[in-house]
């Protein structure tokens, strides 16, 4: 989930014009192509470890899981 997450903020920072070295600047469209993936993704991982037995990760899917319409109001699984 953290990979996932990192590749939400490279996104935003890139949309923002705030790209690391190396990396062009994302278009309004660009970023929503290239983000939706990312929601999917930590939706699909958190789906998966909701009756985790370690109490911290279950937590962290719970919440994810719980608030993902939220989170990304036009993503839906």
């Amino acid at each position: 989930m953290l990979s996932a997450v990192e590749q939400l903020f490279a996104w935003w920072y890139r949309f923002r014009g705030e790209a690391r070295a190396g990396e062009g600047l994302l278009s309004r469209t660009e970023s929503i192509e290239q983000s939706i993936p990312i929601p999917q993704k930590i939706c699909r991982l958190a789906a998966r470890h909701l009756d985790s037995e370690d109490r911290e990760v279950r937590n962290l899917a719970s919440a994810m899981y719980k608030h993902r319409e939220s989170l990304w109001p036009d993503y839906s699984p």
